[in-house]
């Protein structure tokens, strides 16, 4: 199979298909940065990426050797893999490794640069979407000198923090927690805030850098009261929404066998932590979408396919239904 691409002619022996993005792309989703050729093989899909092709790279040549030199080169490559991961997972594709080649003929770039640049993006793999997760924040919030050691140190003494030099006990502090509702709900009142506080920042970093999908575990987001669940049901999925609420439907049943296999709980240790959440009916409810994970790991990693699929659908249709409002404004 041959490809052409500007001045290139590539050959790709034993290939059974090959889709050439930029081209399929434009069309809905001009904004992603994706690499020019998918070639897919038996085991594999292979991404190529001509580098010296790129209009957004740069103007000439020595501009181009300049970005081998930085950081901003390997920030370039790791986004376009991701956005390209992204829009090629629309598809009812055959789950298959992915590799990811790119082709320079760049004047003044030598082997050790090259080198270089290849042992940061494999230190950056799995060149995944940016991923928030809320138990991580708190962990980092009940570190020494954290906001969160800070709270709990001046609500409670030495209860909690009892050396200033160590993070929060979180032994007594989950112990406590479980043992009384109202003191369980006054910490989360404390502590919930800085955490979506946390969050905040994340989606705020992640739009200044031009991601198209970030996403944020958080197993409390429903019982928190973050969201006008209210509004959110009036407007249903038209509506202008920064943040798409997606849940992870699991059969109470199963989901109790998975945790306590996976991580040695007691069903006392289940039940404690099921009675802090919502009924799984009522978060089903008000999500905007939910994902099955009551099959194998395939069947979820086919149905998480499905539901990127189901987001891409809903920004490009919410990126259409904004320019068609600028452009009445414009034409006033």
């Amino acid at each position: 199979m041959t490809l052409t691409k500007d001045r290139y002619e590539l050959n790709f022996d034993a290939a059974i298909d090959a889709t050439v993005l930029g081209a399929e792309a434009t069309k809905d989703h001009s904004d992603l940065l994706l690499v020019d050729f998918v070639i897919e093989y038996d085991d594999r899909y292979l991404f190529v990426e001509i580098l010296d092709s790129l209009d957004s790279l740069a103007s000439n040549d020595s501009d181009l050797t300049g970005r081998f030199r930085s950081d901003a080169l390997c920030d370039l490559l790791a986004r376009m893999y991701r956005d390209s991961m992204f829009f090629h997972s629309f598809g009812d594709r055959r789950p298959k490794r992915v590799e990811y080649a790119v082709l320079y003929t760049i004047p003044g770039v030598d082997g050790i640069l090259v080198s270089v640049l290849q042992d940061e993006l494999k230190r950056r793999i799995p060149l995944s979407h940016p991923v928030w997760n809320a138990d991580e924040a708190v962990l980092r919030l009940y570190a020494k000198g954290a906001d969160g050691w800070h709270l709990l140190k001046t609500r409670y003494g030495t209860r909690f923090v009892p050396d200033d030099n160590a993070d929060v006990d979180k032994r007594a502090l989950f112990a406590a927690m479980t043992e009384s509702e109202a003191f369980r709900r006054e910490v989360e009142r404390m502590i919930h805030p800085l955490v979506f506080h946390d969050c905040d920042r994340f989606w705020k970093t992640q739009e200044l850098r031009g991601e198209i999908l970030a996403a944020a575990e958080i197993p409390l987001a429903l019982e928190s009261g973050r969201y006008d669940l209210a509004r959110r049901t009036r407007e249903g999925l038209a509506g202008n929404r920064r943040e798409i609420l997606a849940g992870i439907y699991t059969p109470f049943a199963l989901r109790r066998k998975r945790m306590m296999e996976t991580r040695g709980w007691s069903m006392e240790t289940v039940a404690r932590m099921e009675s802090w959440q919502w009924p799984e009916e009522k978060k089903i409810r008000a999500v905007d979408l939910a994902v099955d994970n009551s099959g194998s790991p395939e069947d979820l990693q086919r149905r998480s396919r499905a539901l990127l699929g189901v987001l891409a659908f809903l920004r490009t249709r919410t990126q259409k239904r904004l320019a068609a409002t600028f452009a009445a404004f414009w034409n006033r």
